[in-house]
């Protein structure tokens, strides 16, 4: 049996996303490409988001709250 793969690097799934914004496909590939390069960068920031909330005890509400207002409008 196979093992599963491993997570890719943050820089990795970075570079997929940027790659998969600019390839425009056929038929409405850009469109999905685009999806895709999205979802991407939603799971690096909620990995992020859980790697905080872990180092400092605060729950996972609070630290969103805390990034949001860090980031600014």
């Amino acid at each position: 049996m196979s093992r599963a793969p491993r997570r890719p690097s943050d820089d990795a799934l970075r570079t997929a996303a940027e790659w998969l914004d600019v390839n425009e496909g056929d038929e409405g590939e850009g469109d999905d490409c685009r999806a895709v390069a999205d979802w991407l960068r939603r799971q690096i920031e909620e990995a992020r988001v859980r790697k905080i909330a872990r180092e400092t005890g605060f729950p996972v509400k609070v630290v969103r709250k805390l990034l949001a207002e860090d980031e600014g409008p």
